[in-house]
């Protein structure tokens, strides 16, 4: 898992790349529902780049040493990637759109990309 900083302070990215949709979806569950319990503040992302299945898991405060060793957790079934900043800005957006609506969880999927 690598860990990016943006020009923005105290902002983070940490994505992994797995060898299966199957396997992103279960580390994407399990960071979900870790930032629910924990509440912290993050989003997580599941996407596909030219077959290739990722999850990241990006915020704007600094995260304690046990909710970084949690994320580290979760994504270890995975191989530690950088994103493309193409690719890191889109999802600051979307998280950015998201923290507007102030709302506590919002999941969307979409309906062209197989959920496995």
């Amino acid at each position: 898992m690598t860990k990016e900083r943006s020009t923005e302070s105290d902002s983070w990215i940490f994505a992994s790349r797995f060898p299966s949709a199957r396997e992103a979806r279960n580390s994407y569950e399990q960071a979900r529902d870790l930032i629910l319990a924990d509440d912290l503040a993050a989003s997580v992302f599941r996407f596909t780049v030219r077959d290739t299945s990722y999850v990241a898991v990006l915020g704007d405060r600094p995260l304690s040493g046990v909710d970084l060793r949690h994320l580290t957790e979760v994504l270890t079934g995975g191989e530690p990637t950088s994103v493309p900043d193409q690719i890191s800005d889109q999802l600051r957006q979307r998280r950015q759109r998201f923290e507007a609506l102030r709302v506590d969880f919002l999941e969307r999927r979409r309906r062209d990309a197989p959920n496995v």
